[in-house]
């Protein structure tokens, strides 16, 4: 139990699988897009629905949005996070019996996630891993 992630960190996980959906579904919608064009298809079919290549650029736009939606909110359960570590180490007693979640727990729990676009996640600065902070 000391090592389970708390239910703001839960939260950010939750958004950046919602990430990684929006990207995976963009992902679709521009492959599709490409094979519609090369193979003289509109509209196009994805998902059960059909869109016509004109449309596309506003779905791409709209996926954007929803991206950045996502975005938000890891940001902001990111600052709830960190809120979270530093009254959990003003808890923290001398016995020290509960070790303190991490941030590299997050992140780990984040880039082992089954999504496409999670798994195998890597740091933006790869010399200094979150824990050497």
């Amino acid at each position: 139990m000391a090592n389970e992630l708390p239910p703001v960190a839960k939260n950010i996980v939750g958004y950046a699988e919602h990430v990684s959906g929006t990207l995976a579904l963009v992902a679709t919608f521009c492959t599709a897009t490409v094979l519609g064009r090369a193979l003289g298809q509109d509209p196009i079919e994805v998902l059960k629905f059909k869109v016509p290549l004109s449309y596309i650029a506003a779905v791409i736009g709209v996926c954007t949005v929803a991206h950045a939606f996502w975005g938000f909110f890891i940001l902001k359960g990111l600052v709830n996070f960190q809120k979270h570590l530093q009254s959990e180490e003003t808890k923290v007693t001398s016995a020290k019996s509960d070790s303190p979640v991490s941030t590299q727990m997050l992140f780990d729990e984040i880039r082992t996630n089954k999504k496409v676009f999670l798994r195998g996640l890597m740091p933006r600065n790869p010399r200094r891993r979150i824990s050497d902070r």
